[in-house]
């Protein structure tokens, strides 16, 4: 098994902004000897959705193609392509021939609106730039609103009972993300052989990580590779990461620094162990690839005991396992504009009830990227909350009978055809007596 580590001060330097420096390879002199100041923009870090007013935090890497150490960087934000603000970055030590980083966060936008951003190099230690044709970042589209809405992260975990280093694994993430808010989990039993617990569509995860190099433990965030701000974490440019606590606790924060893209909504009930599932949606933010925008909904199931499980001496609990895809492997396409779907399945008693979820989630999929499709927004709901019906297993119409849902009072709330629909369109409604009308019959039930 494979695994991977990332320096504590390496996270605090693209988290905070603070300067690192590495090796990196000589720059050519140019004709007439090395310049003394120059600098190249090689990477940055530019957020797509800001909050009107608020300063926006930029991460820049840079590489010192001149012969004097940079003590100094001024950089300037160019609006629709016009020089709005700048920023002056000092206290720094980046070596002739080395690369460093170091982060913006004077600059806000005072206006809802889209707008085209860049960020150029315009000076180094105070003097210009001797070959400014490398100092321009590639434009962003930028969406400035006076409301984001918060996001709920996926962490996705591939462990199985046959993994030694799973356990210590997921003590120490479950540690470092204790209380953290928003934070959705499903346990892949993949990544490093199988077990009694995998399902075809964990198996068929191992897609996101680099070809012929599959491990455990293994954790995606987002199913997202931010390999520009976390270049050592993702050393095989893929979404998967090795599941330490300092990789899942940096990636949760990065995370939850893009807002919601998407809503995700679920309304559920139960009949007897039988569940019916809607869950619905909108846009909320432009986003690039709106039509390869997919849902996927998982059941899973927390806290299984097993007495097998290799690296644990004897017993264990595993974690929001994955048990059930309700969705195609690949998610079902979507109007991300506005969709609703609906599902039912029924729990089978082997399964704790009580520990069982639902997970929705939004993502974009592209089947000749894995790094393009980054999840939207994400959604759970435990099946013990969702609310019981009573009476529908007395009146189940036949697939083409045609129904109405009728309130107390008289007023048709809903209208279709079949079992699996009406309990659908029950789920949806508030508490209380309904009455359900059929060519022959009229049934009270109850939410």
């Amino acid at each position: 098994m494979k695994s991977h580590c990332i320096k504590t001060a390496l996270l605090a330097a693209a988290l905070a902004g603070a300067l690192h420096a590495s090796a990196t390879p000589s720059a050519p002199a140019g004709e007439g000897g090395q310049p003394e100041n120059d600098l190249k923009l090689v990477a940055a870090s530019m957020p797509k959705y800001v909050l009107r007013g608020e300063k926006i935090k930029y991460y820049v890497q840079i590489v010192n193609n001149g012969s004097a150490p940079v003590t100094s960087v001024t950089a300037q934000w160019l609006k629709d392509g016009q020089a709005v603000a700048e920023e002056t970055v000092s206290g720094l030590d980046v070596a002739p021939q080395q690369q460093g980083s170091f982060a913006l966060g004077s600059f806000a936008l005072d206006q809802e609106g889209d707008y085209d951003i860049a960020l150029k190099i315009s000076r180094v230690n105070g003097k210009e730039d001797e070959r400014a044709e490398d100092n321009l970042s590639p434009t962003v589209r930028t969406y400035c609103r006076s409301k984001l809405e918060k996001r709920k992260t996926l962490l996705e975990f591939f462990s199985t009972e046959k993994c030694t280093a799973c356990p210590s694994a997921h003590y120490a993430i479950d540690e470092a993300l204790d209380g953290k808010d928003g934070l959705v989990e499903i346990g892949h039993h993949a990544g490093y052989k199988t077990d009694r617990y995998t399902i075809a569509e964990s198996t068929a995860m191992e897609w996101f990580y680099r070809s012929g190099n599959t491990y455990a433990p293994a954790i995606m965030v987002d199913r997202n590779n931010v390999g520009g701000v976390f270049s050592s974490l993702f050393a095989d440019n893929v979404p998967v990461v090795g599941a330490t606590a300092e990789n899942a606790q940096a990636l949760y924060e990065e995370s939850q620094s893009v807002p919601a893209l998407v809503s995700v909504n679920m309304s559920a009930s139960i009949d007897n162990r039988k569940l019916y599932l809607n869950v619905s949606g909108k846009q909320l933010l432009p986003i690039d690839t709106p039509d390869s925008v997919r849902l996927y909904v998982y059941l899973t199931e927390d806290s299984i005991y097993t007495g097998n499980q290799a690296g644990a001496g004897s017993s264990f609990y595993h974690r929001f396992s994955a048990r059930k895809s309700l969705t195609p492997t690949w998610g079902e396409a979507i109007d991300v504009a506005g969709y609703s779907g609906d599902f039912s399945f029924y729990i089978p008693k082997t399964w704790n009830i009580a520990n069982v979820r639902v997970v929705a989630f939004v993502a974009n999929y592209n089947a000749t990227d894995k790094n393009d499709c980054r999840v939207l927004n994400t959604e759970e709901l435990r099946v013990s909350d969702a609310q019981n019906i009573t009476g529908i297993g007395e009146h189940r119409p036949r697939d083409d009978a045609f129904w109405q849902l009728v309130s107390a009072s008289g007023v048709v709330l809903d209208s279709g055809s079949g079992a699996e629909k009406l309990a659908s369109s029950i789920a949806r409604q508030g508490h209380g007596l309904l009455i359900i009308r059929t060519k022959d019959h009229a049934v009270k039930v109850f939410r």
